[in-house]
């Protein structure tokens, strides 16, 4: 049996470790799943500007109006991490399940708004095969900012790494090794073609990726994806400009720890990959 203050002394130990591997999110909040949380320090935006960002948003239609049945019907919860909600809904017109990203109702703040109209926009503007569809950057009834994009059944590659069982029912796991060179090749294609749109990720790891029951591979998470060069997506922050530490401790770059203008790069993802 271990004795009191040598037991009180490992968990003090394992609760620094855990600190050290864990990510943060927007202004300390909650961590609900330390893998999938990103340390975010950017200044905070001047509220009147994340306003109206907001209020330029298409509506989207979950309640109904005029007498119509509501476009979108939200019909369960997908999955939350410690900002975030990914909610299942139908999409009538087309007939269709999708998945809504918010913005978790005790996480709501001007950064954190910011972050989830940043990942829409960088996402929206790569359509590539290993990045995931969006269909709608909009606001809801509520006036908070939604996500609208393809639904994927599957797992994430860290799933399948910790237990490879834990993979699609149509995913080979025979060969192990060939399993994550194609599904690491996949995923270079996806930061190659990102680059060659001026967009760096920033936060790849394998809880970012996401394995289809069919095969196939999407890079998640473009919320502190930053623009460089002139080619960039013009709604994202500016590589140039990020001077404070964000990212995931256990995988960060050597040049995100401590930026310097130019110093972020396709070369960073390339690090993390």
């Amino acid at each position: 049996m271990t004795p009191p203050d040598a037991a009180e002394t490992s968990r003090s130990e394992l609760r620094q470790l855990t600190v050290k591997l864990q990510t943060l999110g927007v202004r300390d909040l909650p961590v609900d799943d330390a893998r999938t949380l990103a340390l975010r320090s950017e200044p905070s935006p001047e509220p009147s500007s994340v306003h109206e960002l907001v209020g330029r948003l298409p509506r989207l239609n979950f309640e109904g109006r005029d007498g119509q049945p509501p476009e979108l019907e939200t019909r369960g919860l997908l999955g939350k991490g410690g900002m975030g909600v990914v909610e299942l809904a139908t999409q009538r017109s087309v007939g269709r399940d999708v998945a809504v990203k918010s913005v978790r109702p005790d996480a709501r703040s001007d950064e954190s708004t910011l972050v989830l109209l940043r990942e829409g926009w960088a996402t929206g503007g790569l359509e590539h095969p290993n990045i995931i569809p969006i269909y709608s950057v909009g606001r809801a009834e509520d006036g908070e900012p939604r996500i609208i994009m393809k639904k994927v059944s599957g797992t994430s590659w860290q799933q399948i790494l910790d237990d490879p069982e834990q993979g699609p029912k149509n995913l080979d796991t025979g060969d192990p090794l060939a399993l994550h060179v194609d599904i690491l090749i996949q995923v270079t294609n996806a930061l190659d073609y990102a680059h060659s749109r001026g967009v760096i990720h920033r936060d790849l790891k394998p809880d970012n990726v996401m394995l289809g029951d069919f095969g196939e591979v999407y890079v998640l998470d473009w919320g502190i994806a930053v623009s460089v060069g002139e080619e960039g997506l013009p709604r994202l922050a500016k590589a140039s400009n990020i001077t404070s530490p964000e990212g995931t401790p256990a995988y960060m770059a050597p040049e995100m720890v401590d930026p310097e203008p130019g110093a972020i790069g396709p070369w960073t993802d390339v690090f993390l990959l």
